[in-house]
């Protein structure tokens, strides 16, 4: 064979390659195209008495499900060293959903389909994703989620893959000073709060957003420079958005509670809030009422509280129960799907936000309710309990012999807890499948 013709033999092979290459990278593009916008999502998942949680992995965590019986089904599509965060329900229990960088590194939302068994990323943008949540007290299933995104509270439709941004609110045009004018004076006040936010709950009807802010924040307090730091309670109205007026009061979010640590959850009934409060801290040192400062030093009215607050009342309830000192901190609060009864952790409090948790116990969700009818449902160190759909049951992590064991145990004192995953790995996250 001639050199010209061996010549133009490889240009051709070569363009035949990189016309592979090309094929192969349209495929590649349209296969997540297709993944991350689909709609369709078929099959019905009997999921009443699964459990889902994260098991860690040699580097990193996995989304995973435990069957009744005690069977750990892992999430399909995993890649050692990523991180999958604890997966949630959809409100219907058909689907899982979880948010994890196994795709290039990049935080995303995905989708776990039991029934096919198959994960598909729900998407685009690459913005650090930190919560996820579907609940609604007192409404029918949601179809949509509120995400935190870059720090930012966006709902997703996880069926689209389509968001949008809620807080701080982006598009306001209710007084007149056009868009950006009023954006801007809101960005203003939601800095004043905290830097980016935590978690985000609807309340019910989807009227007011509750939700934790971090707050790095520098005040000047008679004549010096003060740091604020630690988390932030708020409130939000939305159900004026896009148009809120920031001339209206009750357009502006409602500060409910500063510590050094702030945790909540939804009365399912009422969408009351239980909350706990470590370190209790003065939402603006600046606005301190007069009778707790005593020869120029301040006084606060509690060091923790168990405390509850209705979404949209600027009035603060009396508490369920306060500590006056470091013996006794709360966290980690979880309403009764009745709403009556919320479970806490209890345990003496460490500093800087943490707070060891030796003993769960259940007291009634109403005003003083920790002076009465408290049960210690356990007195050994157990972390991150969840009911289940009917009340009857707690999904808990405790150690096992050698590991974070997942076990069930019936919401009554003195209860045998059962070892639900053994020695098979260290878990995260757990929760119970939303149908009964």
């Amino acid at each position: 064979m001639s050199k010209p013709v061996a010549k133009i033999n490889r240009q051709r092979g070569l363009r035949y390659l990189i016309g592979i290459a090309i094929l192969l990278g349209l495929v590649f593009v349209y296969t997540r195209f297709v993944s991350q916008t689909r709609t369709s999502d078929p099959g019905d998942f009997a999921s009443k008495g699964y459990l889902s949680a994260a098991v860690q992995t040699e580097d990193g965590y996995q989304a995973v499900l435990i069957d009744p019986n005690g069977k750990v089904i892992k999430s399909p599509g995993y890649v050692e060293g990523a991180v999958d965060q604890p997966p949630v329900w959809s409100a219907d229990g058909q689907r899982v959903y979880f948010i994890s960088d196994r795709d290039n590194g990049e935080s995303h939302v995905f989708r776990w389909n039991p029934v096919s068994n198959a994960v598909e990323r729900r998407t685009i943008d690459k913005r650090t994703k930190s919560y996820l949540d579907f609940s609604v007290p007192g409404g029918p299933p949601s179809k949509t989620a509120l995400l935190i995104s870059g720090g930012t509270i966006v709902e997703l439709d996880p069926l689209s893959g389509t968001s949008k941004q809620l807080l701080p609110p982006q598009t306001l045009d209710a007084t007149g000073r056009g868009e950006s004018g009023a954006t801007g004076q809101f960005e203003q006040l939601y800095a004043s709060l905290g830097s980016s936010f935590k978690v985000a709950r609807w309340s019910k009807d989807k009227q007011f957003i509750v939700a934790i802010m971090r707050r790095e924040l520098e005040v000047e307090f008679e004549g010096r420079r003060m740091l604020l730091s630690g988390e932030v309670l708020i409130c939000q109205d939305i159900s004026s958005l896009p148009n809120l007026d920031i001339t209206d009061p009750k357009s502006r979010p409602i500060l409910v509670a500063a510590g050094e640590r702030i945790e909540f959850d939804m009365d399912p009934v009422t969408g009351d809030v239980a909350f706990t409060q470590l370190a209790f801290q003065w939402p603006d040192p600046r606005q301190i009422p007069p009778e707790f400062i005593e020869n120029g030093k301040t006084k606060n009215p509690f060091r923790h509280m168990i405390g509850m607050y209705t979404p949209g009342d600027p009035a603060a309830k009396p508490p369920v129960a306060v500590a006056v000192d470091d013996k006794f901190a709360f966290g980690h609060p979880r309403v009764s799907p009745d709403g009556q009864m919320v479970l806490v952790s209890v345990g003496p409090y460490r500093g800087s936000g943490i707070m060891d948790n030796r003993n769960l116990v259940v007291m009634p969700f109403k005003e003083a309710g920790g002076t009465e009818e408290v049960t210690t449902l356990r007195n050994t160190p157990s972390v991150e309990a969840e009911w289940s759909p009917d009340g009857k049951q707690l999904v808990l992590i405790a150690e096992g012999t050698t590991r974070r064991t997942l076990f069930t145990v019936d919401a009554q004192p003195g209860a045998e807890p059962k070892n639900i995953t053994g020695e098979s790995g260290i878990y995260r996250g757990p929760q119970f499948s939303p149908q009964q």
